[in-house]
């Protein structure tokens, strides 16, 4: 008995299906970085505080009201006066946060981005991580030993003002979206 085989009909557009592999670069990660760099922006603009940067040897006295002098080598400058000789504009223009620790969180978080981007954790590993290092982070803080850590590493402050946060967020944004 001999049997016959009719060929397969061809296939149509509709019967091929496709998969379509899209790579992208570790930059669609670095998410966290440029939204913390954003709000710590926002955060130090409402904070309020400025950033003077004086020569050394330089003491700042409080005279009262909003007055302060400067006392550099002998001479003695009110703030005040610093301003009439600038046409009236504000002497101290920096903006940055009265609270080191913002910088801190900022460094935390793109150290963390760094580690997860570079080094290979899969699946359930990157959660892991993630999770221990929040929660390490909330008990530190809880228990009040961030200030021990911190005067442990030689009494670190990391202060980075407003325009920093912005330069590093608007550029990691722009990488990020192209």
């Amino acid at each position: 008995m001999s049997t016959t085989s009719s060929p397969p009909r061809p296939l149509t557009l509709t019967d091929q299906q496709e998969v379509r592999i899209y790579a992208h670069s570790m930059l669609l990660y670095w998410w966290p970085v440029w939204v913390c760099c954003f709000v710590l922006a926002l955060w130090t603009y409402f904070d309020g505080h400025r950033l003077a940067i004086v020569p050394p040897d330089t003491h700042i006295t409080y005279t009262g009201g909003d007055k302060y002098e400067l006392q550099t080598k002998g001479t003695s400058r009110h703030l005040e006066e610093v301003k009439a000789q600038q046409g009236g504009t504000e002497p101290v223009r920096i903006r940055v946060a009265e609270n080191s620790r913002i910088g801190a969180i900022f460094v935390v978080i793109l150290l963390i981005v760094i580690v997860i981007t570079n080094v290979p954790l899969r699946g359930l590993w990157s959660v892991v991580v993630i999770v221990v290092v929040v929660l390490s982070a909330i008990i530190l803080a809880l228990a009040n030993l961030w200030d021990e850590i911190f005067r442990a590493l030689g009494n670190l402050h990391i202060y980075i003002n407003l325009a920093g946060y912005l330069f590093i967020g608007l550029g990691l944004l722009t990488l990020w979206l192209v």
